[in-house]
């Protein structure tokens, strides 16, 4: 889930601002957004001992901002989890542009991964991300109480999770269903003016 923002040069993008990477007391003012999370739609693929994140978001950028943003992009803090790495990250500034790759870089302490995107005045920014995480224990989780950064509700949001063959769902943070076209043990959750005050999360057993 994206989630706080910095600036980038001289530009002042909104949302929570992390100290580790903000730095500058100027940036902690108000200012107005330079961009608009719309949706996501995240697959979650739950192996034996990881969890691979296969995301796809979509932004809006403010008709007057240029340049870059500089977001974060959270792993789950959690004793029954492990570390987590960023495998991909690309964008594409109209659904009719070829997909670039991204800068990014992880964050000390397996805090996250660190994003810089471009910015295109009044158009559709689409990023895509892939990162896995080790497993401990038959539980994953995937953080999206950080919408709440975000001055308004994602548009539309949809996740699924594909467990491993031979296991069975024990429960879930939201009311996913089985996928409708029945194949193989993926479950979904879709939901509109999405806020939640949860994370997503699932455990399992064989």
């Amino acid at each position: 889930m994206l989630v706080r923002m910095e600036w980038a040069g001289r530009l002042p993008v909104a949302g929570l601002l992390l100290a580790l990477v903000a730095g500058s007391a100027a940036a902690q003012t108000a200012r107005p957004t330079a961009l608009r999370f719309e949706s996501e739609i995240v697959l979650l693929h739950v192996a034996v001992d990881s969890l691979t994140v296969d995301g796809f978001y979509v932004m809006t950028c403010a008709p007057e901002r240029t340049g870059h943003a500089t977001l974060i992009y959270p792993y789950p803090d959690d004793p029954r989890l492990g570390g987590a790495r960023s495998l991909s990250l690309s964008c594409r500034v109209r659904p009719d542009t070829t997909w670039q790759a991204a800068e990014f870089r992880e964050l000390p302490g397996n805090l996250g991964a660190h994003w810089r995107l471009p910015l295109a005045p009044g158009d559709t920014i689409e990023v895509h991300t892939v990162y896995r995480q080790a497993l401990h224990e038959n539980f994953a989780c995937y953080i999206v109480t950080t919408v709440s950064g975000w001055e308004h509700p994602l548009r539309h949001a949809r996740f699924e999770i594909e467990l491993p063959p031979g296991t069975e769902p024990l429960a879930f943070s939201f009311p996913f269903k089985k996928c409708e076209d029945g194949s193989g043990n993926r479950w979904c959750y879709e939901a509109v003016d999405f806020r939640p005050d949860r994370n997503l999360e699932v455990r399992w057993h064989k």
